[in-house]
């Protein structure tokens, strides 16, 4: 093959590739499976081999993963939020939180089915307990719980690092223009962050400016974050439904350097949730975007089975999001 027949395909492939990156933001997600849902965010729907990949990586139980038909979603009642509880660390981080909601019953027959069962369990036992002030709270507005009361309970697990992703190093011409590559954690592919320069936060972005080199390492963390739909039964709050969502942030090493290479200066930036960034990648399982919808479910199972032994947990991821903004401010709906 002849070098002008090289250079001719090089130059196709690399504009196909720049068309796929500009229309998705990112290489490797076809342009028909992305859809661009904010100034800088992108939704997928995760194919099958993804969502296998992701159970497997988190270590999902998938006995648990029992299939319905939901055609009840959105026929049993309207919920209202009138309390939450909240649970910190010793360090400020926030690690539950529990949402207290009202059901205001439709007019239909799987609303009459739930109020069926919840004026049958009344029948069997002690229902009501006294309020008392920690998590695990019993609490209506009348001060204490009653049989198929509701919340949802949000469980934020803790950040792990999973490793450095990427390095980029230069004076400011060059990091002005250069941008992280990483690799998408629940989808096939990779995207890129913002110029890096954009991207340093403290003391060493000032020494850039000024000319000295600069440095950045990225590296990316992981989180978990569940969901429980529970309803009071049998004089104790009882988990009938579970979802989960994956989140990603990172943190950038920082460093900036003298003409002889030693260090100027070091700092770490911490794009995480405790700091009030949004996260660069997350994926959803069903019904966790929508606490009206868990709360319906935690209602279906609890009418079918209230002495359910092991919650049902969701199916599916029903979504993947990823940012081209690595620095937004913000949070995902919980």
């Amino acid at each position: 093959m002849n070098k002008k027949l090289v250079s001719i395909l090089l130059l196709i492939s690399f504009c196909f590739s720049s068309l796929a990156f500009a229309s998705t933001g990112a290489v490797g997600i076809a342009k028909d499976r992305a859809s661009k849902v904010g100034p800088y965010t992108y939704k997928v729907i995760p194919t099958k081999e993804e969502q296998e990949r992701s159970f497997e990586r988190f270590g999902l139980d998938k006995s648990k993963m029992i299939r319905f038909n939901d055609s009840f979603i959105g026929k049993i009642a309207d919920y209202n939020l009138y309390k939450v509880e909240k649970d910190f660390d010793d360090t400020g981080k926030l690690l539950t939180e529990i949402k207290y909601y009202r059901a205001t019953y439709k007019n239909t027959p799987e609303a009459n089915n739930v109020k069926n069962v919840i004026s049958e369990q009344q029948q069997l036992g002690t229902t009501v307990v006294a309020m008392d002030s920690n998590l695990n709270s019993d609490i209506s507005l009348l001060g204490y719980a009653l049989e198929g009361d509701l919340r949802v309970v949000v469980s934020y697990k803790a950040l792990s690092n999973t490793g450095l992703f990427d390095t980029e190093t230069g004076y400011k011409e060059t990091l002005e223009k250069v941008s992280y590559t990483k690799g998408l954690e629940f989808l096939s592919g990779t995207f890129t962050s913002n110029p890096v320069l954009n991207l340093f936060l403290s003391v060493v972005f000032d020494d850039i400016i000024d000319g000295y080199k600069g440095k950045g390492d990225g590296t990316s963390k992981q989180r978990e974050v569940y969901k429980y739909g529970q309803a009071y039964h049998s004089g104790a709050w009882k988990t009938y439904f579970e979802t989960k969502q994956d989140e990603v942030y990172w943190d950038q090493e920082e460093i900036s350097y003298y003409s002889n290479g030693q260090v100027k200066n070091i700092k770490t930036t911490y794009f995480t949730p405790n700091n009030g960034y949004k996260p660069i990648e997350w994926q959803w399982m069903h019904y966790f975007d929508d606490n009206q919808e868990i709360l319906d479910v935690t209602q279906y199972w609890y009418s079918k089975e209230p002495n359910l032994s092991t919650p049902i947990h969701a199916t599916g991821y029903e979504a993947s999001y990823y940012s081209t903004n690595w620095k937004a401010l913000g949070t995902v709906n919980y």
